[in-house]
């Protein structure tokens, strides 16, 4: 599996942003992760496009959870938090 998309890239602001109609959550840290969902099977790969082995039980919940079967070739782009 290849990306066929390119992640959306971080734009670095003067100031925080502060908006009293959002909620804002403590950010962890973590790695970006892209899930490319192709024939029902995900992959995880990085923002460069590496495969991310490391998390292959990921890959499988993702593969295993109902609504990436509507997912057909598209992917999700996010992050992969330890607690």
């Amino acid at each position: 599996m290849r990306l066929q998309f390119q992640p959306m890239p971080l734009l670095k602001r003067a100031a925080p942003f502060d908006d009293p109609e959002w909620i804002y959550e403590l950010k962890m840290d973590g790695f970006r992760a892209l899930a490319v969902i192709e024939h029902g099977r995900a992959q995880l790969h990085s923002r460069n496009g590496n495969p991310f082995a490391s998390f292959s039980a990921l890959a499988e919940s993702i593969s295993e959870w109902r609504s990436a079967q509507r997912m057909w070739q598209h992917g999700v782009d996010g992050a992969a938090t330890l607690q």
